[in-house]
């Protein structure tokens, strides 16, 4: 059963319709369609299994860029942007982009996921604020020179992307001690999105480093 809305499943239709591939037979109460040949062109074929391939990997990875598409699934940034196009022009997939524009993140129409956690996915789906909330998720509260620390990343980058969780309104910043401390906004809400998304499952290969903490925070958790 294909899970899509009735217009898109009518324009993929007409689609393969004009391309000669079905042919379509209307009765009193029904259109049927019937394939023309018994096997699908080669080449529509393997469009067509890219094509589900990239929609089936953006449901189950929601809040993925191109690049990142690209890379899991082994093709080329200008095949896989050519597919997506597509599934945009059909409606099958939407796209979000961060209030600077930067990066456009995909996800299936038929997603039940609302704006608030799309925009929250599309910032932990990046290793730096990633690695920023592991550890205040830890931590709870921690300095700049601390968080600068454990990274092991330049002070200007540091400061570039708290700014960012900052304006996301997932990091929170007030008066520690002499300097300023950041503290998660809603910790409970984090904890969600990172287990119901499985965001650490999906970013596994590129914050290996941090997966420990995850594990760790998860086993406290669940004793508390």
């Amino acid at each position: 059963m294909i899970d899509v809305d009735l217009s898109t499943l009518e324009d993929a239709l007409n689609y393969l319709e004009k391309e000669g591939y079905i042919r379509s037979r209307s009765g009193e109460k029904y259109t049927t369609y019937h394939l023309i040949s018994d096997q699908l062109n080669p080449r529509l074929q393997r469009t067509l299994d890219t094509r589900k391939q990239i929609y089936d990997f953006i449901r189950e990875n929601p809040g993925m860029y191109l690049s990142k598409i690209a890379e899991h699934l082994e093709l080329s940034i200008q095949l896989t942007d050519y597919h997506l196009n597509h599934l945009l022009k059909n409606n099958l997939i939407v796209t979000s982009k961060d209030p600077r524009g930067h990066y456009k993140r995909y996800y299936v129409v038929d997603s039940d996921i609302e704006q608030h956690d799309r925009k929250i996915l599309g910032v932990l789906r990046q290793e730096i604020p990633l690695s920023i909330v592991l550890l205040l998720l830890q931590h709870h509260t921690l300095q700049h020179k601390q968080l600068w620390k454990k990274l092991h990343i330049l002070p200007s980058n540091l400061s570039y992307h708290l700014n960012k969780l900052i304006e996301y309104d997932i990091v929170t910043v007030y008066p520690h001690g002499e300097n300023k401390g950041y503290h998660l906004k809603n910790r409970e809400d984090i904890i969600r999105i990172l287990e119901e998304y499985e965001v650490m499952l999906s970013m596994e290969m590129t914050v290996d480093s941090f997966s420990n903490i995850w594990k760790d925070f998860s086993l406290s958790s669940l004793k508390e």
